[in-house]
């Protein structure tokens, strides 16, 4: 068979019942380790206290379990109310649109809580004929009214939440910040807060660190908005090696030895991955899941260690830069005082301290001694007439070096 060719009578390809047993595990199977099993009960305590117009911000680097976890609080609010009897869903998950031209789309964020809450209208289970045979186009059909407005739409979400819904989980907020132009980062946030606002219910939104600006706005808008700091499992403590080793044991033994080898996640390949994927354990699940849909449809045979360290080190390869500068944001995020430092960080991502307000990047200046007499203040003598539009000093980026993963031994 020639390079041309289409490799049509290719059979290596994974059986529907083998597809859909890794499916299961990507999507639907979660494991409650300690740490994680701790952000749960974090967030149904929000659920339960129904404080009205509560923003509850999950905030974590990549890979750290954010989509997951919402997905799943989301599976558990539904089952709740399944089995009250409601005949609602329970709550909603949606990703929020991307941006489009530097705007923030409420409309879109309306229409896809909506469509979220509501079931299939009729009229998408109706056959239509085929416009061949004689029968009229669908587009031909007259239809009453008019496309709802952003107010319509708001509003029928907003009775939808009162009818019963626990919460709504917006994802993929971190897209805001680094899409939206200045004044439209606040903008998105107070649509999503006013959601919260009048559905009087806990809103679930979840980024990464490029997120926490919001944090730093005003104090009205922290005072909103509560974060749950989701960080990755630390190499060097003790408890959380064991926590990264339980999780891939669970996951070995899931998946059965048909599809991986029961003796492959010993103690040894478990600290190897661990300290390779940065503690995070959904980067590890995707690469071994990737390594064994690869292992079954080119070997025929179940994942053997060789092809998953071959995958996880290229995993960790081509994530190494924007993991170590992620992280690095993250750390800073969680202290006052390393501002500098991340906005040091985020200058990599292309984020301007201009998109934020000036309390999110100003540094704290000591005041000082009486005895030091003052500097010489130099008048700006530009001609353009346009002061006080300069642009605010960044600070300087900082080199990346020192990459996790390298040199990191077990405590």
């Amino acid at each position: 068979m020639t390079l041309n060719q289409l490799k049509a009578d290719d059979t290596r390809f994974l059986a529907t019942e083998q597809r859909e047993h890794i499916t299961y595990i990507r999507e639907s199977w979660t494991l409650l380790y300690e740490l994680y099993n701790d952000w749960y009960e974090e967030m149904m305590d929000h659920v339960a206290t129904d404080e009205p117009g509560q923003l509850v911000l999950l905030i974590g680097p990549t890979h750290v379990g954010k989509t997951a976890m919402m997905k799943f609080c989301d599976r558990i609010l539904t089952e709740i109310a399944r089995k009250a009897g409601r005949a609602v869903h329970g709550s909603a998950y949606i990703r929020l649109p991307a941006s489009v031209g530097s705007k923030y789309d409420k409309g879109e964020t309306y229409r896809r809580l909506h469509e979220a809450m509501l079931p299939m209208i009729p009229e998408s289970f109706v056959t239509y004929g085929d416009p061949r045979d004689g029968a009229v186009k669908r587009s031909m059909i007259p239809r009453a009214g008019r496309a709802p407005t952003h107010a319509a739409l708001l509003r029928a979400v907003v009775n939808r939440m009162n009818d019963g819904y626990a919460a709504s989980f917006l994802d993929e907020v971190g897209e805001l910040p680094l899409l939206l132009k200045s004044n439209a980062v606040m903008e998105a946030a107070m649509a999503i807060k006013e959601i919260a606002d009048l559905s009087r219910k806990t809103a679930f939104i979840g980024g990464g660190p490029e997120v926490a600006p919001l944090l730093w706005q005003n104090a009205q808008l922290t005072a909103r908005i509560q974060p749950i700091w989701m960080h990755p499992l630390d190499y060097k403590v003790k408890c959380h090696r064991e926590q990264f080793a339980g999780v891939l044991n669970a996951l070995a033994k899931e998946l059965g030895p048909a599809y991986i080898k029961s003796d492959i996640m010993d103690v040894k390949h478990a600290m190897f991955i661990m300290q390779h994927v940065w503690g995070t354990v959904g980067l590890a699940t995707k690469v071994i899941l990737r390594m064994v849909s690869r292992s079954l449809r080119r070997e025929g045979a179940p994942l053997d260690w060789p092809l998953l360290e071959a995958g996880i080190k290229r995993a960790h390869d081509s994530l190494r830069h924007q993991m170590t500068i992620e992280h690095a944001m993250f750390a800073a995020a969680k202290d006052p005082e390393r501002r500098a430092d991340y906005w040091a960080s985020a200058g990599y991502l292309n984020m301007r301290t201009t998109a934020f307000h000036a309390k999110s990047y100003e540094k704290t200046v000591d005041i000082d001694p009486l005895d030091t007499a003052p500097e010489e203040v130099v008048p700006i003598t530009s001609g353009r007439g346009n002061k006080g539009t300069a642009r605010p000093e960044e600070p300087k980026r900082a080199p990346v070096n020192g990459l996790p993963g390298e040199d990191r031994k077990a405590a």
